[in-house]
């Protein structure tokens, strides 16, 4: 049986939403990183290579690369090809701009909540500053 538990969360753009993990170990630069088209991870370096990120709560550290990524994220949504909220733990300028633009939930937890949640989980939001997971 799973256990429910509630992680508080500092949304910079919120919506509910409810949906399963996809978690990334590294950062994810999705100039380069991820195909608009698919939501496809193109980086073979990165552990998530030949995934696909939409319609999954992605999990990852942080954002890298170019400013552009922002409109990456865009062109992901354009496309219906995006996740449905991403979580991280380290604020960058990247992500939260382009989820902001595509009207993405966007959030920060702590270091060790991030590390609590796995891959293939289901998560939801349904109030502004916490996530229920079920572990």
């Amino acid at each position: 049986m799973s256990e429910v538990k509630k992680f508080k969360v500092k949304w910079v753009s919120f919506k509910k939403f409810s949906g399963e993990t996809l978690k990334s170990s590294v950062p994810i630069s999705f100039l380069g990183g991820v195909d608009p088209k698919t939501g496809v991870i193109i980086d073979s370096s990165n552990s998530l290579y030949g995934k696909s990120i939409k319609d999954k709560v992605l999990l990852m550290p942080f954002g890298v690369g170019s400013t552009v990524g922002s409109y990456i994220i865009y062109a992901l949504k354009k496309n219906l090809a995006a996740p449905i909220a991403i979580l991280t733990y380290k604020p960058d300028i990247i992500v939260p701009s382009g989820c902001a633009i595509s009207r993405i939930p966007y959030g920060l937890l702590s270091y060790n909540d991030w590390l609590k949640i796995e891959d293939h989980i289901l998560i939801r939001a349904e109030e502004e500053n916490e996530i229920v997971v079920s572990l």
